[in-house]
């Protein structure tokens, strides 16, 4: 709706023009209402007839004129352009004809503004959402006021519309709620936290719900009422920091701070805002990288530490070493886990892990304050003691064997480490010579401590497996007997009895990783239980392989099993493949199980067993050595 003012001006106006094309034709003067007099609108009479068209012809909006009948009398130029009617062509139609208005949205059309003032005497506006329909049918958004010409009686002799196009308007209010709601959309549904807060106290102002909710608030509403930023920070100096950068550049980007949420967790914010001085206000962005920041904390950690024992690793050691580069007393003591190896291919890995980080706890309960403590390799670790001599590295020494004894309650998770110390003669000196110092003396005294050691945890192998399985000592010697007997008869040297003895006893050592229900177990194995069993020559292999006392005989327990038709396991070695003295082990083994039974198989008479042994002979065993076999077993029975 246009301004009463104006309408009440361009009455005037027209007024005035009609006035002075009516005394140019020497008909009745009629003049505006006392409304427009009363407010000195009205044009004087005597101005010409010219001026006022021009005038007219000059205002923006569009102008249309009535008779007292609603009919069109005037229209300037935009009233025209808008309506796609000229002056001549429009004069004397009906104002509905060339002023053709409807409703936006339900089309209908409006009602006759001519009509409407000359009926109520009274300046009225269009209805919003009014459309202009222009003589060729295309369509403008306009707002319009109408006003009634009054003579010097009072009398309504016309009506004037003033009206101008408001598509332009329209759109832009359009563009500009479309750019609200973007923006409040954008706001709100953001995925990091928007605020403005009070620069003095850090009171939110404004907020969205994502910032409420890394806060741990329910609302906005809520953290907007209750949050104060100056009293979240974990760390009060971040706060005065940030302030401090905002006084400086009027902003701050990427500022890293840590925060306390509502329940008192502990979040970490990415921080960027502006200053609003005038305002007293900050506007700005939070985005929660706490995920970020425990990751990069991680990777630092990890980065210094060893995964599996929480100690530091090499990378630390060789930082340390380079601190302590103008440290003239330092005390280096390097330590190797004994039998590391055998435990791992014994009782798998996660069994030497127990160990690695029951040795871990043992070192780091020790030295304490006073020194670090390095895992820099596998089963290596470094003792870096700053400020200490070699007595105070030989006493460490003595306490750490002194608790590896009291510790282990059997000899597979009883530490014992090989251990070396030295210490640093000058600065002159490099600490890595002085680590290599160290370790030469752990490795001489590796070589006297291991083999006694990887003694110890064979016996602890042997006993268990005779009390898991049917493997006891007297099958163990009646095997051994038999073994060397048949090595005798066939010419074999010291050595290789030495190791046929040696297999009788520790052939099954694998099984020591086998579970206790499946070497018990009665009846038949499931096919998944066999495999377990199947597995135990290569757990044996690698056992013993890991002892240098007990390698010759690691792949004769690799393959004690294999058959001599290469139907056997694990690798299906076949005929002279098959070492020597795994054949006489299998051979012999089979017989004493068959000679005394099983849970799961009765004993047989030994004319049985050689009738079995025969039957089988180059399939399953080496013919030759059954030929010597079950001659040696036929003279028993025939003495």
């Amino acid at each position: 709706m246009l301004m009463p003012g104006i309408a009440l001006l361009v009455v005037g106006l027209v007024v005035g023009y009609v006035a002075a094309r009516l005394r140019a034709d020497k008909k009745p003067l009629f003049t505006a209402g006392q409304a427009v007099n009363s407010r000195g609108y009205l044009p004087q009479l005597h101005m010409s007839q010219e001026w006022l068209r021009i005038t007219l012809q000059s205002i923006g909006d569009g102008v249309i004129a009535t008779d007292a009948a609603g009919n069109v009398v005037f229209l300037n130029g935009e009233a025209e352009r808008l309506t796609g009617w000229t002056t001549a062509e429009a004069m004397g139609r009906p104002l509905t004809e060339v002023f053709h208005i409807i409703n936006e949205h339900t089309r209908e059309p409006c009602t006759d503004p001519a009509q409407k003032v000359i009926a109520t005497g009274m300046v009225h506006g269009l209805a919003n959402h009014t459309v202009l329909v222009r003589r060729d049918g295309k369509e403008v958004v306009i707002a319009d006021s109408a006003a009634p010409i009054q003579d010097d009686r009072g009398q309504i002799v016309g009506v004037v519309l003033v009206f101008r196009d408001e598509t332009e308007k329209r759109r832009m209010e359009a563009k500009l709620r479309i750019s609200e709601e973007t923006y409040r959309n954008l706001f709100h549904n953001a995925q990091v936290g928007l605020f403005r807060s009070r620069i003095s106290d850090g009171a939110i102002l404004e907020a969205n719900h994502q910032i409420a909710e890394m806060f741990g608030y329910a609302s906005r509403s809520e953290f907007m009422a209750e949050f104060i930023a100056a009293n979240h920070y974990v760390d009060p100096e971040q706060r005065q920091e940030m302030l401090r950068l905002l006084n400086k550049n009027g902003e701050v980007r990427h500022f890293e701070a840590h925060f306390r949420r509502k329940d008192g967790s502990k979040i970490w914010m990415l921080y960027s805002a502006r200053a609003y001085p005038e305002q007293g206000w900050l506007e700005g962005v939070m985005e929660d990288i706490t995920s970020r920041v425990e990751a990069e904390e991680r990777l630092r950690y990890l980065s210094y530490h060893d995964i599996l024992t929480g100690l530091y690793n090499r990378a630390y050691m060789e930082e340390e070493i380079d601190r302590l580069a103008n440290e003239p007393k330092v005390a280096v003591v390097i330590g190797d886990v004994n039998g590391l190896k055998l435990v791992n291919d014994a009782f798998g890995h996660g069994q030497g892990d127990r160990l690695l980080v029951k040795v871990a706890s043992i070192l780091t309960g020790l030295v304490g304050e006073d020194g670090s403590v390095v895992r820099f390799g596998g089963d290596e670790f470094a003792i870096i003691l700053p400020n200490k001599g070699g007595r105070d590295a030989q006493k460490l020494i003595n306490e750490i064997r002194r608790r590896c004894r009291e510790t282990g309650y059997h000899a597979i998770m009883t530490p014992s480490l090989a251990l070396g110390m030295a210490t640093r003669r000058g600065l002159d000196e490099p600490l890595r010579r002085v680590v290599r110092r160290a370790e030469d003396r752990m490795y001489s005294q590796k070589l006297t401590e291991s083999a006694s050691h990887r003694s110890a945890i064979l016996a602890f192998l042997t006993t268990t497996l005779r009390e898991k399985s049917f493997e006891t000592e007297e099958h163990a010697q009646r095997t051994r007997k038999l073994a060397i007997d048949i090595g005798q008869t066939l010419g074999l040297g010291e050595s290789d009895l030495a190791a046929l003895a040696l297999l009788a006893t520790l052939h099954d050592i694998g099984k020591v990783t086998v579970d206790d229900y499946i070497l018990r177990k009665p009846g038949p194995l499931t096919p998944q239980e066999w495999e377990e069993i199947r597995k135990h020559p290569e757990v044996g292999y690698r056992i013993t392989l890991a002892s240098p006392e007990l390698a010759p005989i690691s792949g004769a327990i690799l393959a004690h099993h294999e058959w001599w038709d290469g139907s056997g396991y694990p690798r299906g070695l076949k005929g002279e493949e098959i070492p020597l003295i795994a054949r006489i082990i299998a051979l012999v083994d089979a017989y004493d199980v068959m000679i005394h039974g099983r849970p799961y198989r009765p004993a047989m008479t030994k004319k049985q067993v050689i009738e079995e042994i025969r039957r089988v002979a180059g399939k399953q065993f080496d013919p030759r050595l059954v030929e010597v076999f079950t001659q040696m077993l036929v003279a028993e029975l025939g003495a």
